[in-house]
């Protein structure tokens, strides 16, 4: 069931938000000070799922109505996307990779009419399957991938750091699926060169 302030609903009369409750993948909105006042029912339904198998549980709380959107970011792109969301309508890609399955998806930000409240919307653009016979995929081995007692995931593609080659990030679905608690969560350099690209460099 979605959660929303009626207050948030007024600027977007426009918008059925049953109707986009059935279309699109996830929808959320937030004030102009970027605290959530919108989450659909696939929040709720995602909170309970990672719940269940044993990850966070404190992110139903502390990302529900009232939260702070930018909280649930790293201190590396946190004013980046905090520039973004000021400068908005936009459309930006977004990655949501499970153990399986690759997905792609495509996010647009949609200001209200006085440019205050934002509603973001993520429609699916590519689903395809992992190919787990191209050697691509590897077992989680915990003596190549936790170092003084933490592991490294990137927060982006989901890849967990070699610590024996430094330069190798490796796809483990066992924990893409649940990560470990000692997971720290960074940004391998691939996925930070490419999508928060350093001006004139």
């Amino acid at each position: 069931m979605a959660s929303i302030n009626r207050k948030f609903q007024s600027p977007f009369y426009r918008y059925d938000f049953d109707d986009l409750e059935g279309r699109f993948e996830t929808r959320y909105g937030v004030w102009e000070d970027f605290i959530l006042t919108y989450l659909d029912s696939e929040w709720s339904e995602w909170c309970q799922l990672t719940t269940k198998n044993g990850e966070v549980p404190e992110i139903s709380t502390e990302w529900n109505l009232g939260g702070f959107i930018l909280d649930c970011m790293l201190e590396d792109i946190k004013a980046l996307y905090e520039s973004k969301f000021d400068g908005c309508i936009g459309v930006y890609a977004v990655e949501r990779l499970r153990d399986i399955f690759y997905r792609d998806c495509h996010q647009i930000v949609y200001p209200s009419g006085q440019r205050e409240d934002l509603l973001f919307i993520h429609f699916l653009v590519i689903e395809r399957s992992h190919n787990t016979k191209s050697g691509s995929v590897s077992a989680a081995n915990r003596s190549l991938y936790i170092n003084q007692n933490n592991l490294s995931r990137c927060a982006y593609c989901r890849r967990i750091s070699n610590i024996r080659e430094v330069a190798y990030w490796d796809w483990l679905p066992e924990w893409v699926k649940q990560y470990p608690r000692n997971t720290m969560h960074v940004f391998c350099p691939a996925c930070f060169g490419f999508h928060f690209p350093i001006p004139g460099k």
